[in-house]
């Protein structure tokens, strides 16, 4: 009966590799107040299925961790024209103006 109430409180969480369940809980920790729980569980997924076939897995979890936190980061601003499309190997947007002056 105990188990029932914890499970219904709780929401079920994908499977992810055992290496990244740390990155999973602390990017929930970060971010399950300000998005949706489902979107970050999306989010890790796909981020985590990019680096599924990586051989060195030593820095794994780092980068799962930098590229979900950056795309977390720009899904809890005001939307977008869309999902971004580009890798997880990505440079830092510099904003024109800034150098402008």
């Amino acid at each position: 009966m105990v188990s029932s109430a914890a499970s219904s409180t709780t929401p079920a969480r994908p499977d992810i590799n055992a290496d990244l369940q740390d990155v999973a809980y602390r990017v929930h920790e970060e971010f399950d107040e300000k998005l949706d729980p489902r979107t970050i569980d999306e989010c890790l997924a796909k981020v985590a299925a990019q680096f599924a076939e990586a051989k060195v897995r030593s820095f794994v979890p780092l980068l799962v961790r930098r590229y979900v936190r950056d795309e977390l980061q720009a899904s809890s601003c005001p939307p977008s024209a869309g999902p971004s499309s580009r890798s997880p190997l990505r440079t830092q947007h510099v904003d024109s103006r800034k150098l402008i002056g």
